[in-house]
């Protein structure tokens, strides 16, 4: 089949002389195996650890309905890790003093403040990157139609939303897109630049992300199935190739592997105080999950099948999924993706093939 040929890993190295690796063709044999065995339309997978050379492997086609081989650099849509990005953005504002992450929103807020119901009035940024504001976790049905249609700008929805009362108690996980659209909102207030200026000019240029995007990825498609059958491409200008436009800081980023290794290096030496751009403190924050396993912008989770911590985050807009873990006892960061939104299957080839990297690399 033309899906198996195109499955083969393609492995990147890096040209420039680095400290000396292991030899991981244990990896590149399990991401042979482990894709094959997906029955996924596409998949990539990246790790690195320390200062040695990312590993990158893909494998697929870029959609059911073309066989073009996937490519190492091609972009993917990354879905609600974009919220690793937001996170990074309030508390780099926050280092510069101009927001307090832990004030009442209706301080940066003020000629709005008033419309607000009295329960939105004293929520704090901090709540709402961990999605304990106990605001609303998506749009209705209807508000989705309308922006979809352009009919409801951010402003207009965002208002309906703060003139109803919060629909949990404030303390209480709920995650919310919503959440972070608004945290965006606040951000632009107090910034004046919109977040995707703050984005560009604060992380993307700062750190070279070239293949950044937001919205479907130009090259491979995201696919719409019914239990693994009957796999549908969506083009890229497609209605419902994506969340409306609003959802951006919530879920709407595209990478390449080698750019999400990038990031996840970036916060791997952040959270070692490392780079000026981000403080330790800042990732200790991020990190910060209370009784639960979310914090502000980044989550916790068991790897399968050991004692090993990872932190990151996953997204999906149901036609893709991807998996960030970040690793800082092994200063390890691995990156998962498909062209599918099977969480599970993508999950479980990601999760396999950090094991197997971590194995190799011990």
């Amino acid at each position: 089949m033309g899906q198996e040929t195109a499955g083969r890993a393609v492995v990147k190295k890096d040209t420039v002389p680095r400290k000396a690796t292991l030899d991981l063709q244990p990896l590149a044999k399990a991401f042979d195996q482990s894709f094959a065995q997906s029955g996924l339309v596409s998949a990539g997978f990246g790790f690195q650890q320390s200062d040695d050379a990312p590993q990158i492997y893909v494998g697929g086609t870029q959609s059911t309905t073309d066989a073009t081989p996937v490519s190492v650099g091609a972009a993917w849509h990354i879905g609600s890790i974009t919220k690793t990005f937001t996170a990074v953005l309030a508390f780099m504002l926050s280092q510069d003093g101009l927001i307090d992450l832990d004030a009442p929103v209706k301080d940066y807020l003020p000629e709005y403040a008033a419309d607000m119901d009295p329960s939105w009035r004293e929520i704090t940024l901090t709540q709402v990157l961990s999605h304990r504001a106990g605001l609303r976790s998506n749009p209705d049905r209807a508000s989705m139609r309308a922006l979809y249609d352009g009919a409801l700008d951010q402003y207009q929805f965002l208002s309906a939303c703060w003139r109803a009362p919060l629909p949990q108690n404030p303390g209480t996980f709920l995650y919310s897109n919503i959440g972070y659209i608004f945290a965006a909102h606040v951000m632009e207030t107090v910034s004046g630049q919109s977040w995707e200026d703050l984005l560009r000019d604060r992380i993307i240029a700062p750190l070279g992300l070239a293949s950044f995007g937001i919205g479907p990825p130009a090259d491979i498609c995201g696919h719409r199935s019914v239990l693994g059958l009957f796999k549908r491409p969506l083009a890229p200008d497609a209605r419902m190739a994506d969340n409306p436009a609003l959802f951006s800081p919530a879920g709407r980023m595209h990478l390449s592997i080698p750019d999400m290794l990038i990031w996840g290096r970036f916060l791997l030496t952040a959270h070692r105080g490392e780079t000026a751009l981000l403080q330790a403190s800042s990732v200790q924050r991020m990190m910060d999950t209370g009784d639960g396993d979310y914090g502000a912008g980044l989550m916790r989770f068991q790897i399968p099948g050991t004692d090993q911590i990872a932190w990151g985050h996953d997204g999906s807009n149901r036609l893709w999924y991807g998996l960030l873990a970040l690793v800082p006892e092994k200063d390890a960061v691995a990156f998962v993706i498909s062209g599918e939104g099977r969480i599970n299957k993508v999950a479980k080839l990601g999760v396999a093939l950090l094991d197997t990297a971590l194995a190799v690399k011990a």
